[in-house]
C-alpha cells in the first residue's frame, strides 16, 4: 500500500500555477467567504489530485480553515495563500470595518483620587479604534476628559463620561473620592542598571500617617538618547538604549508630576557581531532555531520555517559555509520551534496550523544529527497548536494555543510522551 501511495503520488506533475479563485474580495468584519484553488500545468491543463494547504499570514486580521473559508477579523489587507504540489496561488483580500458597530469604554480603578489623571479605555469591536473618538463629562466640576482620552479628575462625586465615534455612543460612570495623599515618589525595580536593562517604574503615594494609598494610575515619559518608554497599566517601563542620563516622568494629575534621573551604565563586555556564513532557506522564512553539538562531535543548527516547509538541519562544522544535510517533513503550517533535549540525542519541535487539526509536538531522535528521524508525537491535549516549548530533564513545558495553558509532557519514555501536568490562569 505504501508503494502504491508513492506511485501515485509520482504521477501528479508539479503545477506551474496556482490560481485562487475569487482572486481578490472585500469583507466586513465578521464576515466569512469561501475561496478555492486550482492547479494548472505549463500548458494550461487542469492538475487534479492535489489538496490546496490555506494559510493567511496576518492571522490578527483574518483566519481560514482547511476548506479555505475565510474569517475577517479585523480591518486591513491581508494575502491569501494557497499551497498545492509546492506551488503557492494567491488572492488579496482588503477588510473593512464592520457594519455593526460596538462601542466599549472603561477606566482602570473603580474610583478616583481627586487630583489624578486616569485613561480611559476605548474599544471598537473589540479592538483600539483607529477613527476619532470624541469624550464629554456630565460634570466638569467632577472630572474632566481632554481629547486624548484622560480623565482628569477635579472634586469628589460623580461624572457621565459620554464616548461618541461616528454615530455610535456609550458612557461610563467616573466616581471621584478625597485623596488622602500628601506626596508622591517615583519607585523602581533596580538601581543598577546597564544598557539593554529592563526598568519598571511606579508611584508610591503615601498619607499623612505614611500609610499607602491605592489608586494612582499615571502616564510615563522618558526623554534623552535612545529613550524607550511603554506605559504597562499603573506601570512605566523603560530600556536605555545608550549609556547616557534619562529623565523619568510620571504625570499623576493635571498639576502633578514627578522625573528623576536615571543614569544607565555601559555593558562592560562590548563586542560586535559579525557575519561570517549563512545557511539560506528559499521561498520561506524561517522560525526558531537552535545550534548544538551533536553526539557525533559535529556542530548542528535545525531551522524552523513557515508555509508548510520543512525543518531544516545544518551542519555548522565549517561556520563560514553551512550545509543543509537533511530536513524533517510534519504536517504543519508553521513549525515555529526547535529545542534539543540536554543530552543533545533528542529534539522536540512544535506544529501550528495542521492539515487535520491535530498539532501538538514532534519529537525526533539524533542518533545521527546530520539525518534527524520522527520518534514520536503529542497532540492529546494540545490539538490547538504549540508555538514554544521548553525542555527541562524528562519535562517538556509546552504553551498551548488553543487555550493558553503550559501543558507538561513527561518524555522519559520519548517513544510514548504522556501529559503528566497542567498550569493555567483562570
Amino acid at each position: 500500500m505504501f508503494l502504491l501511495l508513492i506511485g501515485l503520488l509520482l504521477q501528479v506533475s508539479p503545477p506551474d500555477r496556482v490560481e485562487i479563485s475569487p482572486e481578490s474580495a472585500s469583507l466586513a468584519v465578521g464576515e466569512t467567504l469561501d475561496f478555492s484553488a486550482q492547479a494548472y500545468s505549463s500548458d494550461d491543463v487542469i492538475i487534479n489530485g492535489l489538496v490546496p494547504r490555506w494559510h493567511i499570514a496576518e492571522s490578527s486580521m483574518a483566519t481560514v480553515d482547511e476548506s479555505g473559508a475565510v474569517l475577517a477579523l479585523s480591518p486591513g489587507s491581508v494575502v491569501l495563500v494557497a499551497v498545492m504540489g509546492g506551488k503557492p496561488g494567491y488572492a488579496q483580500i482588503t477588510i473593512t470595518e464592520s457594519r455593526s458597530v460596538s462601542l466599549t469604554a472603561s477606566l482602570p480603578v473603580s474610583t478616583v483620587l481627586s487630583g489624578t489623571s486616569v485613561p480611559i479605555e476605548v474599544n471598537v469591536n473589540g479592538l483600539p479604534p483607529k477613527g476619532r473618538i470624541r469624550f464629554s463629562s456630565s460634570n466638569n466640576s467632577v472630572a474632566t476628559v481632554n481629547r486624548d482620552g484622560t480623565l482628569h479628575a477635579k472634586n469628589p462625586g460623580s461624572a457621565t463620561i459620554t464616548v461618541r465615534s461616528g454615530g455610535t455612543s456609550t458612557s461610563v460612570e467616573a466616581v471621584v473620592i478625597d485623596n488622602p495623599t500628601v506626596s508622591y515618589h517615583i519607585t523602581q525595580n533596580r538601581f543598577i542598571v546597564r544598557q539593554g536593562d529592563v526598568v519598571r517604574f511606579r508611584i508610591r503615594a503615601v498619607d499623612e500617617n505614611g500609610n499607602a494609598v491605592e489608586g494612582v494610575y499615571p502616564s510615563w515619559e522618558a526623554s534623552g538618547d535612545g529613550a524607550l518608554m511603554v506605559n504597562e497599566g499603573a506601570e512605566g517601563v523603560f530600556v536605555g538604549e545608550k549609556p547616557v542620563p534619562y529623565s523619568i516622568t510620571a504625570f499623576i494629575g493635571e498639576d502633578i508630576e514627578r522625573t528623576i534621573t536615571l543614569v544607565v551604565d555601559p555593558r562592560v563586555h562590548k563586542q560586535t557581531l559579525s557575519l561570517v556564513g549563512r545557511g539560506a532557506i528559499a521561498h520561506n522564512h524561517s522560525g526558531d532555531m537552535w545550534a548544538f553539538e551533536g553526539v557525533d562531535g559535529r556542530d548542528y543548527a535545525y531551522v524552523g520555517t513557515f508555509m508548510y516547509d520543512w525543518m531544516k538541519a545544518f551542519d555548522l562544522s565549517d561556520p563560514t559555509n553551512p550545509v543543509l544535510t537533511d530536513s524533517v517533513q510534519v504536517d504543519a503550517r508553521r513549525i515555529n520551534d526547535v529545542k534539543i533535549h540536554g543530552s543533545n540525542q533528542l529534539a522536540v519541535i512544535t506544529r501550528e496550523g495542521a492539515s487535520d487539526r491535530r498539532n501538538g509536538i514532534v519529537i525526533l531522535d539524533l542518533s545521527e544529527p546530520a539525518h534527524p528521524e520522527i520518534l514520536s508525537e503529542y497532540t492529546d491535549t494540545v490539538t490547538g497548536g504549540v508555538h514554544n516549548v521548553w525542555i527541562e530533564g524528562d519535562l517538556v513545558y509546552a504553551c498551548h494555543n488553543g487555550t493558553n495553558a503550559l501543558h507538561i509532557i513527561d518524555i522519559a519514555d520519548p517513544a510514548n510522551p504522556r501529559e503528566v501536568g497542567r498550569w493555567e490562569l483562570d
